[in-house]
């Protein structure tokens, strides 16, 4: 490795990571419109798509955890209070990020802002991790700037408020990094750009193999909790970024000519579809007791393609604008960058093993996103099981962004080398190329997303949460004409009821009835719900108009419990989740018994 790869101090790199997450996000905080009274540092997030809903349910889901539920699954006051499962469909995982931190900031708004900033932080250090391990220090920090400022990682935060999509910028790095090292550590070696031997078992001969075990399982380890979490996260981008893998999987079996990694990255992938199978299972299987043909209704997905101008573009044609235009500039870079690399005349067999892999796999991966987000992908979109997952082509812009950052740090390297061969011309052109894909994002993304925002108008809590898609089938269809009604009233006026009790997932009412009544409950009557009266079971039946829970009572005094609980499916989700973790639990043990490696690492 030259010397001139290799200045600076890992503080140094961290000061970086901090310094660019904090100018990449904070601005968002100053960028509405100003009222009386405002001083400089008042927070003014301007207006976004969906940061109002993260909003609403970042608070239900942690009332449902305040309420002792570990995986809180049914909001209470969602949709005037009739309630919605919704991270039965929702992935959770988000939401126990903005849990934990409310515990210690006790304001949404500053939660935001934290998780925000965290996110920007934890995605600078993990395309950082993985490009160390292939590039110098100077390159892999280019990576992660570019990474950091690319349009669509600004797009997410600035103008949509998809906190939930932001993880995706976290986990894809991560991946990477674990699945190539099952490729590469299964054989016991790790190269590094130069084409040597980066990491080395520790032992005799007869030891080798172990210390290979050893390798592999804790590549499985960290695959399957980096995949695990992608799944928990934000699924939609999961769904998109597992095609390219695939892609990605297979160049990388056929260049190694070894199918063990391959079998290794499957192995570590369903492990983490165990792990995830609380949540994915029953989301999968039922979700047909909700309105999700709203979403194939109003955003189908292949009417999602960039420059596709759908019925549904028209009520935003300048942000449908934005997306085509991060396409193109995604789309040249990415070109640009990858010709450029491949026309180098690589010397010696280290050189030329690092860029015919890593450019060929970055430059598969983006390809393939590219696309995949035109028409032209259409006849193989629709061959492809399930796609409507991901509901927005356009989301790949995500692995786009991870490939432009990547080709931009391959660039720097290729200028390095150019420096040190004193080759004028080739170090201009590398130089040139990573700084039109560095400072060329930062200054996309500043003219193209945060400009249009300043002065935008505020954001302002919503008066009311409403979903008109994750609500039991049953539900009216237009939740905006729902009447106010009380948490629980006697159909007929023949009595009266009290609440004893009231949470999001255990209500306890006491009735009291002169002749025999309904007791009509505020709560959509949705699969899971059961009621017990003076502690036996009880049949609840369905209001007609509203969709809401209703119980036949007759005369008297009665106690009456009403729970969520699980359904077969959710329960079977749950029981995978648990066998999957107590599998996580013998490889992770049996990781750290086997013989250690020595690592030479590079930071």
């Amino acid at each position: 490795m030259n010397e001139v790869g290799e200045r600076g101090t890992p503080w140094g790199v961290l000061l970086l990571c901090l310094g660019l997450s904090v100018v990449s996000v904070m601005p968002f905080y100053f960028l509405g419109e100003s009222e009386p009274g405002d001083s400089f540092w008042s927070l003014r997030m301007p207006d976004t798509h969906d940061l109002g809903l993260h909003l609403d349910q970042m608070k239900s889901f942690y009332a449902g955890l305040s309420a002792g539920e570990f995986y809180p699954r049914w909001e209470e006051d969602t949709n005037q209070g009739y309630g919605a499962p919704t991270t039965s469909f929702y992935p959770p995982g988000i939401y126990y990020l903005t849990s934990a931190l409310y515990v210690f900031l006790r304001n949404w708004i500053w939660v935001i802002l934290a998780v925000q900033l965290l996110i920007r932080v934890a995605s600078a250090c993990a395309i950082y991790i993985y490009a160390r391990r292939l590039m110098s220090r100077p390159a892999a920090c280019v990576a992660m700037s570019a990474y950091v400022f690319f349009p669509y990682y600004f797009l997410d935060q600035y103008q949509r408020g998809a906190i939930a999509e932001l993880l995706a910028f976290v986990w894809m790095p991560l991946v990477l990094l674990f699945t190539e090292r099952l490729f590469r550590e299964g054989k016991g070696t790790a190269w590094n750009r130069d084409g040597e031997i980066e990491e080395t078992i520790i032992g005799t001969p007869s030891q080798g193999s172990t210390g290979r075990a050893n390798n592999v399982l804790f590549n499985v380890i960290g695959l399957t909790l980096s995949y695990g979490a992608f799944l928990w996260t934000h699924p939609p981008t999961a769904f998109q970024f597992t095609l390219a893998l695939g892609l990605f999987v297979l160049v990388l079996t056929i260049y190694h000519q070894d199918w063990r990694g391959a079998v290794g990255v499957a192995g570590a992938m369903i492990l983490a579809l165990g792990l995830s199978a609380a949540y994915l299972y029953p989301a999968a299987v039922e979700q047909n007791l909700i309105r999700h043909e709203i979403i194939e209704q109003d955003w189908p997905y292949h009417e999602t393609h960039v420059f596709a101008r759908a019925e549904y573009t028209k009520d935003n044609p300048d942000f449908f604008k934005r997306i085509d235009e991060i396409w193109i500039f995604g789309t040249a870079a990415m070109g640009a960058g990858a010709i450029a690399l491949f026309s180098l005349k690589t010397r010696g067999q280290g050189v030329s093993r690092w860029f015919r892999e890593h450019i060929v796999l970055w430059t598969v991966l983006g390809g393939f996103t590219c696309f995949m987000m035109t028409r032209a992908s259409a006849p193989l979109g629709r061959r492809i099981p399930e796609i409507e997952v991901g509901v927005f082509s356009w989301r790949m812009l995500t692995i786009t962004t991870l490939v432009v950052a990547l080709l931009a740090g391959a660039a720097i390297e290729a200028a390095l080398d150019a420096r040190r061969e004193k080759h004028k011309l080739k170090l201009t052109i590398f130089f040139a190329l990573a700084v039109l894909m560095t400072l060329g994002s930062a200054a996309f993304s500043i003219r193209t997303v945060v400009a249009p925002m300043w002065g935008a108008v505020r954001f302002e809590p919503e008066s009311q949460h409403l979903n008109d898609v994750i609500i039991p089938s049953t539900a009216p269809a237009n939740i905006e004409d729902l009447p106010p009604l009380d948490r629980a009233t006697v159909a007929h006026g023949n009595g009266r009821v009290s609440i004893e009790q009231w949470k999001p997932e255990h209500r306890v009412l006491r009735v009291t009835l002169s002749k025999s009544d309904e007791v009509r409950i505020r709560t959509f009557n949705y699969r899971g719900w059961v009621a017990s009266v003076d502690g036996r079971p009880a049949v609840i039946a369905t209001d007609k108009k509203l969709g809401i829970i209703v119980l036949e009572l007759p005369v008297g005094a009665h106690h009456v419990e009403l729970d969520y609980n699980d359904t077969p499916p959710r329960g079977l989700g749950r029981k995978i989740s648990w066998g999957a973790f107590l599998l996580m639990a013998v490889v992770t043990a049996a990781a750290f018994l086997t013989p250690k490696r020595r690592i030479s690492r590079a930071i």
